[in-house]
Order: structure tokens, then sequence, then C-alpha cells
């Protein structure tokens, strides 16, 4: 009859809402699970998102701490320059042993004297310290940037960070030279603290020295253990490779293969051949492997 019809459909309704619940819940347990395995620190968690954002924000947990957390607080702020609609559990990660390059885990220092804003999805691995040391000091981050194990990143004037920039393992990135020197012929003592801008899609190659008043344009590729210390956007070279100490401008044209399907294609084609493998030119317009890799 239709009564009994009506009457299936309602049950099956119900049975299947009370399977999606269940599902739900698996899926919760699962990823805490998943979360617990790599290390992330529930209870600094909690205290880190409630204690340093606004309830608008903290309520999403946008902010994961793996591992151990020590916070240097004199008075700083640490912002979020992201939308609310796109807040999101674990947007930006801190201590998350994702490049695997250090067999010591001893967690994050956040120095926050100054201002330390993050403009998008964000993670650094394990043993860095992130910091704006003095009062008027200031750093930002753009969207979808990392920083390898045992990197340090500390502005006392301003560094600046744009989007899909990767900072491997070992890498110093200062505008300061923390301690003011003195010519004895002069007596002349210059500035010791200069801006520093790393342009979007850059790639730092392990254990680099991003000295002060360093500029990177966009795309630029650095040769592991190179020491940076001027304005590269000067020269103005499109993708600029930057090797030595200090770091010179030996090459351009050459990017980080951005393209997830393309790097897979590439690792095939270069386990059965060394021949060049040829693709699209161009500077790469869509990132969306660099942000897959962020998941």
């Amino acid at each position: 009859s239709a009564a009994s019809d009506v009457y299936k459909r309602q049950i099956m309704a119900c049975l299947l809402s009370k399977i999606s619940f269940i599902r739900k819940i698996h899926r919760f347990f699962f990823r805490l699970y998943l979360e617990k395995k790599r290390k992330l620190n529930i209870v600094k968690t909690l205290w880190f998102n409630i204690s340093f954002l606004p309830w608008r924000q903290a309520k999403h947990f946008p902010f994961f701490i793996h591992g151990s957390l020590t916070v240097a607080r004199e008075g700083g702020a640490l912002l979020l320059d992201i939308p609310d609609s796109e807040l999101k559990p674990g947007l930006i990660r801190l201590g998350y042993d994702y490049d695997r390059f250090s067999t010591n885990y001893a967690g994050t220092l956040l120095q926050l004297s100054g201002t330390i804003r993050w403009k998008g999805p964000f993670r650094s691995s394990v043993n860095v310290v992130i910091g704006a040391s003095k009062p008027e000091s200031f750093l930002e981050f753009g969207r979808y940037v990392s920083l390898g194990a045992q990197g340090s990143i500390r502005a006392y004037r301003s560094i600046v960070i744009e989007d899909y920039v990767a900072i491997t393992h070992d890498c110093c990135i200062y505008d300061t030279d923390f301690h003011p020197f003195r010519n004895i012929r002069t007596g002349n003592i210059n500035p010791y603290a200069i801006p520093v801008k790393i342009g979007q899609g850059s790639f730092i190659s392990s254990g680099s020295y991003i000295a002060k008043g360093t500029v990177l344009p966009p795309y630029s590729l650095v040769a592991s253990h190179s020491l940076l210390n001027r304005d590269y956007s000067l020269e103005n070279v499109k993708a600029p490779f930057i090797a030595g100490m200090p770091g010179k401008i030996k090459s351009q044209g050459l990017v980080r293969l951005f393209e997830k399907d393309l790097e897979i294609t590439a690792s095939e084609h270069f386990s059965q051949t060394d021949c060049p493998l040829i693709v699209h030119r161009g500077i790469p317009s869509d990132h969306s492997g660099r942000e897959g890799s962020f998941i």
C-alpha cells in the first residue's frame, strides 16, 4: 500500500542518517588518530588558538601545534589575514615533521615581540625558530609557504615572504646582523637591520643564508649553501638561478616544478631514461600541485 511505502522510505531515511552520523564520528576519530601519530599536541593547540586569536577565528582551530612549543611573548601580535569562510582546522601547522630532515624532535620556538601575520596555509617542520624579535618588527607569510627542519626566520625590521615559497631544511633568513659594528678607520656605524623580501614561487635550497637587505624576484631558485645579501631584482632577470658565497645570478629561467602531475610524469620518465623531458614553456600559472602538497 501507499502508506506502507511511505513508512519504508521513512525507515530507510532514518537508517541512512544514522549511518551518515556514524561515518562522521568515525572520520573524526580516525583523523584524530592520524594527527596523534604526527605528534599533534592537543593541549597546546587548544591553548594557542584560544590565547592568540579572537574567538571568531579561534573556534575554527586554524593552528595545529605538533610536538613542543615555546612562545617568548613580549607584547607582540599574531594576525590571520584570512577570510573567516576559508578558515579550517590545521590550516597552519607548527612543528609538523613533513620533510623528515631531522632526527631530533625539539619542537618550535616562536618569538612574538613584534607582529607576525599569516595570509594563508603554512607549515613549518621540527626544530625551527620563527620570530618578530623587536616591538617594531614585522614578519609576513604568504599563502602556501613552508619552512623546513632546523630553519630559522627572525625579523628585526621587516621580512615579507610571498605566496608559494618553499624554504628547505637548515636555512636561515635574517634581516639583521643582530649587533651594530663600527669601522675603526672612519667611525661609521652602518644600519644593521634592512628589510628582506622573497618573491612568490621562490625555492631556497638547504643550508642557505638570506641576509639583511636581500630582495628576491619571483620564482628565484637558490642553490644549496648560498649566501644572499643584496637586491637581486635590480638586475631585471626573470626567474634567476642564484648560487655562491656571496650569491650571484648564474643563469635564468629555471623554476621549481610546481605541477604535481608533471612531477609524477618526470619521475616515471627518468626512471626509464636520462634523456631530457620537454613540457610546456613559461612561468607556472597553476599552483595546485603546491597546494595539494599541504594536505
